[in-house]
């Protein structure tokens, strides 16, 4: 079937047509920053504002998307994959080809923490009890 892109007046009916099916609230909570990437072979591809919104939208709203989608299109959907945003410009730069896998680890992006060292009493007013080993038993 090939390859369809959206534009950005189809993006724009789609996240109406999700705001209204949904109600704003939900909406606001889980689709802000939603852009619908592309639908081929009956395939869509979407993309989602972070890693944990991607996979509550693909848990639980995957046929409302497809729902908007085909109402807009006049096009079937059989599939909805719905991926985290930071992926859409790395999408774009590579080739239609190559996969991207969806990175589930989160990696902190500050120093790393010192581990504890087992001398440290905990009673010491920097650490939190409730967190020392000795009290996890």
């Amino acid at each position: 079937m090939g390859s369809y892109a959206f534009s950005s007046e189809q993006n724009l009916a789609v996240q109406a047509r999700l705001n209204f099916m949904l109600g704003s609230r939900l909406y606001d909570q889980l689709f802000l920053g939603f852009q619908c990437g592309e639908l081929k072979d009956d395939v869509l591809r979407v993309f989602a504002r972070s890693e944990y919104l991607a996979l509550e939208i693909a848990a639980g709203y995957s046929l409302h998307v497809a729902i908007a989608v085909e109402s807009v299109l006049k096009r079937s959907v059989k599939s909805v994959n719905v991926l985290p945003r930071g992926l859409l410009d790395s999408e774009l730069a590579t080739s239609a080809q190559e996969r991207i896998p969806l990175k589930l680890g989160y990696q902190c992006p500050g120093p790393p923490v010192p581990d504890i060292p087992k001398s440290t009493s905990c009673k010491s007013s920097h650490i939190n009890s409730s967190i020392c080993p000795k009290f996890i038993a």
